[in-house]
């Protein structure tokens, strides 16, 4: 895997703190983005992508399904209803040892961070 973040940085107690690539889209001078959904670290699919179960790309569609059909329009709704759509759909098994059942969607749900303002209005106000 190749690190994003190794050129970008702020100087912690100065020494060199490597930050996210969706911190770097929020942060770009004149013109960042208003808010970005992303990996904080590595993010993982699901080891059968047929049946779609706990990998990155369950929570983007439940993300698209809450807005598209529960008509979420508030950012951070949004995103708070697809991980709990997500929690619901598949849940932990904290004794599962594995390294492709629970632990994807543990690590999944905490990696992926909104960075940005969540009263944000998806489309705006019209």
């Amino acid at each position: 895997m190749f690190n994003v973040s190794l050129g970008n940085s702020y100087f912690v107690y100065g020494l060199p703190t490597p930050y996210c690539i969706g911190w770097a889209l929020m942060i770009q001078q004149d013109g960042g983005s208003i808010a970005t959904i992303g990996a904080t670290a590595f993010s993982y699919e699901t080891p059968d992508i047929n049946l779609g179960y706990g990998g990155i790309e369950w929570l983007d569609r439940q993300f698209f399904a809450e807005y598209s059909l529960n008509h979420t329009d508030v950012l951070g709704d949004t995103w708070s209803g697809s991980i709990t759509s997500v929690l619901k759909a598949c849940p932990i098994d904290w004794s599962d040892g594995s390294i492709d059942g629970s632990a994807i969607i543990v690590k999944n749900v905490e990696q992926w961070e909104l960075f940005g303002d969540p009263s944000l209005k998806i489309g705006g106000y019209r």
